[in-house]
C-alpha cells in the first residue's frame, strides 16, 4: 500500500511538471526554460470576492448552505442545529491543519484549499459567474479550519502558506493540486517549485 502511495504522490509531482511545462509552450512560447512568471504575463482586472457569488450557496433549497452542509458533513458526531435547523451550532470536529478540536461553530472557518483570490489571478477571472459560484462551493476545496488559522492562511498558496500541523503537509499539497487540475487553473512559478520539492519530499517518506 505504502508503494501505490509513493507512485501516486510521485504521480502528482509528474503532473505539476507536465502541466507547467504546457503552459509554458502556450503563453510563452519558450517552453520550460523561461524563468517568467506566467501568471504575471497576464493583465487580469482586480480580484472581488462578489464575483464568486454574494455569499455561500442553499445549492438544494433546503435552507442549508455549503458552509453548514460542510460542518454537518465533516463532524465526528451528531451536530446541533438551531431551532429553524438551517445553521450548525455545536457539534465535533477535528481540523487536519491545526491538529485541534472543536465544539463551537463559531471557531471554524470553511476555508477554501485554493483560495478564490488565487484561484482569480490564476484563470478564474475569465470564467462566467457561474462557474465562479460552482467553484466557490466545491466541496472538495473546502476544509472546516481554526478560524485564526485560516486567517493565517489567507489567499496564499503552498509557497507562502503550510498549515500548522506539519503532519498534514502532503495531504494539503495534494489536495491543493489536484483542485487546481480539475479547474485547469494555472500555478505561478513559485507555488509551482514548493509542491515539486513538497511533494518529492512526500513520496520519500512513505516508500
Amino acid at each position: 500500500m505504502n508503494r501505490i502511495i509513493a507512485v501516486w504522490a510521485a504521480f502528482i509531482v509528474a503532473s505539476i511538471i507536465v502541466a507547467a511545462v504546457c503552459v509554458a509552450i502556450v503563453f510563452t512560447g519558450r517552453g520550460s526554460e523561461s524563468n517568467t512568471d506566467l501568471l504575471a504575463l497576464i493583465e487580469t482586472p482586480p480580484y472581488d470576492r462578489d464575483e464568486f457569488g454574494s455569499g455561500w450557496r442553499d445549492a438544494d433549497d433546503d435552507c442549508i448552505d455549503t458552509r453548514n452542509e460542510v460542518l454537518i458533513r465533516k463532524a465526528v458526531g451528531p451536530v446541533i442545529m438551531t431551532a429553524s435547523g438551517c445553521t450548525v451550532v455545536t457539534g465535533e470536529w477535528y481540523d487536519l491543519f491545526t491538529d485541534q478540536t472543536f465544539t463551537d461553530s463559531r471557531d471554524l472557518h470553511v476555508s477554501h484549499v485554493v483560495a478564490l483570490e488565487d484561484a482569480w489571478y490564476a484563470g478564474a477571472w475569465a470564467w462566467s459567474r457561474k462557474k465562479r459560484i460552482e467553484f466557490a462551493n466545491d466541496e472538495e476545496n473546502l476544509r472546516a479550519i481554526g478560524s485564526w488559522e485560516n486567517q493565517r492562511k489567507a489567499a496564499h498558496g503552498p509557497a507562502d502558506y503550510t498549515p500548522a500541523n506539519a503532519a498534514h503537509l502532503c495531504a494539503y499539497l495534494e489536495q491543493y493540486v489536484r483542485v487546481k487540475m480539475e479547474w485547469l487553473l494555472l500555478f505561478t512559478k513559485r507555488d509551482r517549485s514548493a509542491l515539486v520539492d513538497g511533494l518529492t519530499n512526500c513520496a520519500g517518506r512513505k516508500e
